[in-house]
């Protein structure tokens, strides 16, 4: 006879209670895996969202902004990129209309002011804000015969570094030129 028969029966251990060292450790390590996953996932989402939302916000302004500044910069006879804050950046950019109006945008922090000045009185303000790390570049062209007046936004860590990329808003219009 069988030791772990009893008349003739066999005998089943008694039923296990809880879980192994082993199956605990393995249970561990996938929820581990699948939360660092999960938290790598949950940044990448938050990121693109702040991204989003920053480019959102550019587009926003550059679509407020071109009208004025094509039909300022059409109009005008003459255009001057000036450093107005004494930093060595060039911050705004003068328009001269020949009927004595001026209209001045410059370089604010996180944004641009325009001031359309007659007789060195300011007749109309505008503000466009943009968001934070973008750069803006003033640009006076006569290359090719007409004066071509060009804003650039766009990213990177000086203004100088803005490169031809999806990520830049060129804003440009040709001095003179009616639409």
């Amino acid at each position: 006879m069988h030791p772990s028969s009893h008349k003739g029966y066999l005998c089943r251990p008694p039923p296990r209670r809880g879980f192994s060292l082993i199956e605990t450790m393995v249970t561990t390590a996938i929820l581990t895996v699948l939360m660092g996953s999960m938290a790598t996932l949950l940044h990448a989402t938050f990121q693109l969202n702040r991204q989003s939302r920053h480019q959102g916000r550019l587009h926003q302004t550059t679509q407020r902004l071109s009208p004025q500044f094509r039909e300022n910069v059409r109009a005008a006879v003459d255009a001057n990129v000036m450093d107005t804050s004494g930093d060595g950046r060039e911050d705004t950019l003068s328009l001269q209309h020949s009927d004595g109006v001026s209209v001045r945008y410059q370089l604010v922090d996180q944004g641009i002011n325009l001031t359309r000045l007659l007789d060195n009185q300011a007749t109309h303000r505008d503000y466009f804000p943009l968001p934070p790390g973008v750069n803006t570049r003033w640009e006076v062209d006569a290359r090719s015969g007409l004066r071509r007046v060009r804003l650039w936004l766009g990213g990177g860590s000086q203004a100088d570094e803005i490169q031809p990329t999806d990520q830049r808003f060129p804003i440009e219009s040709y001095m003179g030129v009616k639409m």
